[in-house]
């Protein structure tokens, strides 16, 4: 459910604090009987190809930004759309680029390494420079209003 709050509901900011309140509001539109999951699989398998990056290729530094970077390259696929109220024909389009990514290490690790420089540089703007304030920065809707800002330009 996080993974989806920030991949295809662009809400990294709550993902991982608020899971409850995004549960509670969005249930009555995700995870439905007559959904077909295969959008829900490809962010589980984008989010384990990440991790996989993360255990296995590059530095475990950037996974604070976890759902920033998934956000990100929600953002970008979508071009910012509400996937759930896609036609079949662009959701199943999105899925494969989903996948396509995720299958992609070096593409994907490009990604990822992208983003995690726009998100460096408006921390460094910012002036954060403990895990601790970058934490509490990032949970902010201010700050990932002006990273949406930069991804989606």
């Amino acid at each position: 459910m996080k993974a989806v709050a920030a991949c295809l509901l662009f809400q990294p900011q709550r993902a991982a604090r608020d899971y409850r309140g995004i549960v509670a509001e969005y249930e009555k539109s995700m995870f439905l009987d007559d959904h077909d999951v295969r959008i829900y699989h490809a962010v589980a398998y984008l989010y384990y190809r990440l991790e996989f990056l993360w255990r296995n290729r590059i530095e475990s530094t950037s996974k604070t930004f976890r759902y920033y970077i998934l956000a990100a390259i929600g953002l970008r696929l979508t071009q910012g759309k509400d996937v759930f109220a896609m036609k079949k024909k662009d959701r199943v389009a999105i899925e494969e680029k989903l996948i396509a990514l995720a299958k992609d290490e070096t593409a994907l690790q490009t990604e990822v390494s992208t983003i995690v420089k726009i998100i460096d540089d408006q921390l460094k703007r910012l002036g954060i420079n403990t895990q601790e304030k970058v934490r509490d920065t990032i949970r902010s809707e201010s700050f990932y209003s002006t990273f949406k800002e930069q991804i989606v330009e």
